[in-house]
């Protein structure tokens, strides 16, 4: 739950960031830290 509310404000933080550039480059960092996640198997203690 807690993971949930900060991916939100992450999110919010991309929709404040206009440079598209930059917008990208945060989304494939989010997504890799993910990715990275899932790997390791914690996706299920962050409960995404």
């Amino acid at each position: 739950m807690i993971f949930n509310q900060y991916m939100v404000q992450i999110l919010t933080g991309i929709n404040i960031v206009k440079d598209e550039y930059l917008r990208r480059r945060i989304k494939m960092t989010i997504e890799n830290k993910i990715a990275e996640c899932r790997e390791k198997g914690v996706s299920e203690d962050l409960g995404v």
